[in-house]
């Protein structure tokens, strides 16, 4: 009796944002080559890795793959990682194929660049025992460092095969900046995708910095819902403070809508951005915490997934936990609106406000000085000399505009 052939099952991941000729002429090359009887094409939900930029909706993105992959019957469309919540993993994704598909064998299309991080994958001695790999490469893209990944990755468990491909000379970021004359990116998509893209004007709407109506619907669905609603508060309280003092109403509103956009990470996304939590001794001096971190990331995710690139409103992100000697009007609001938005409740920030109203903002910022250091050291938490230094500042700033009052009568 004839053994029954084995089903080879292609895998092509994506955020495909947009799916291009690219990628499909990459899937039907392997498909050829290694005899694949189906490729399945994923479109990530929400990528770790992703942060730093806006993705459109996956459910759009899944429809333009959709429409992308009709054009060979061995393609089809998987919703996989669109259909689950939170971050979204291949470990995962794989899983779910076995289950749905336990007796074929998997075959994960990749390039060169994914190639030097797939160990680095989550449970990635897992993703090699249920796949193996196709990595598209040409020959003179192929340096020792790809050679001497490729070694540790076999070494490792993983099986990989290499394919000498010439790659479309085009990237979805491409593409997308194309979109302000989109006739210039007809060639590079398939006919139905570039239509949809052209009707539902997909791209080339959104110019840098975007406006805080696009930041708002974008904070929405990338931070928790607590934080989300915590950063409307603030942005509200951060406008009535600045009516209040004179700073710019319209700066304040923005810095306060983002002051948290960096809040919500995920280890893999920290480790993205260039965090690996492992505090140098000089940090831990100067009162290293993890839950600060916020502060760094979210500068980063404000210049590179808004486009806010305003010094007064990235240092008001900077500092709006620790405060900073020296920090112009926008921070101080920002600072002190983070404290006093009306979801906090209780006497130390009622009088917080009271200082804001009776004697200025810089009483009202140190009291939230003193209490955030007595609240630190109750816990038993290092302190970030930061908060001390300001304090610090602040104390001398209030002294001086005393003098200066005194003076003038």
């Amino acid at each position: 009796m004839a053994k029954k052939r084995v089903e080879k099952i292609g895998i092509l991941g994506g955020t495909f944002d947009p799916i291009h000729n690219g990628h499909l002429k990459y899937a039907k090359e392997a498909a050829d080559r290694y005899g694949l009887d189906r490729v399945f094409f994923i479109p990530t939900g929400n990528p770790p890795h992703k942060v730093t930029y806006l993705v459109t909706a996956a459910k759009r993105r899944l429809a333009m793959v959709k429409a992308a992959t009709e054009c060979d019957s061995r393609f089809e469309t998987k919703s996989y990682e669109v259909d689950r919540e939170g971050e979204t993993y291949t470990v995962e994704t794989l899983r779910e194929i076995k289950k749905d598909y336990p007796d074929a064998e998997l075959y994960y299309l990749i390039g060169t660049d994914v190639l030097m991080n797939l160990i680095n994958w989550k449970e990635s001695a897992e993703v090699f025992k249920m796949t193996s790999f196709i990595c598209a490469s040409r020959d003179s893209d192929f340096g020792k460092e790809h050679e001497d990944m490729l070694k540790t990755l076999r070494s490792a468990g993983c099986r990989i095969e290499m394919m000498d491909f010439e790659p479309l000379e085009i990237s979805s970021t491409q593409i997308r900046e194309m979109f302000r004359d989109p006739d210039e990116a007809k060639k590079y998509l398939p006919e139905k995708v570039f239509k949809m893209i052209k009707k539902d004007k997909i791209y080339g709407r959104n110019v840098f910095p975007l406006s805080d109506d696009d930041i708002q619907r974008d904070l929405r669905d990338f931070l928790k819902k607590d934080r989300y609603e915590h950063s409307i508060r603030v942005m509200e309280e951060a406008v009535r403070i600045a009516k209040i003092v004179g700073a710019d109403e319209a700066k304040c509103r923005t810095a306060g809508l983002v002051h948290d956009c960096g809040k919500n990470l995920c280890a893999e996304q920290l480790k993205w951005l260039g965090f690996t939590g492992e505090p140098t001794e000089e940090e831990l001096n100067d009162g290293y915490n993890t839950r600060l971190l916020h502060a760094q990331t979210g500068v980063i995710i404000a210049k590179e997934r808004y486009g806010i690139e305003d010094p007064e409103i990235l240092g008001a992100i900077r500092h709006h936990i620790t405060g900073s000697p020296g920090m112009d009007i926008v921070s101080c609001v920002i600072f002190l609106a983070d404290y006093t938005e009306k979801g906090r409740e209780g006497e130390k920030f009622d009088r917080a406000r009271r200082l804001l109203e009776e004697e200025g903002i810089y009483s009202a910022m140190l009291c939230e000085c003193e209490e955030t250091i007595k609240f630190v050291l109750q816990k038993g938490e290092r302190l970030d000399v930061e908060t001390i230094r300001t304090r610090n500042w602040l104390i001398t700033e209030i002294e001086r505009e005393k003098a200066a009052k005194a003076k003038s009568n």
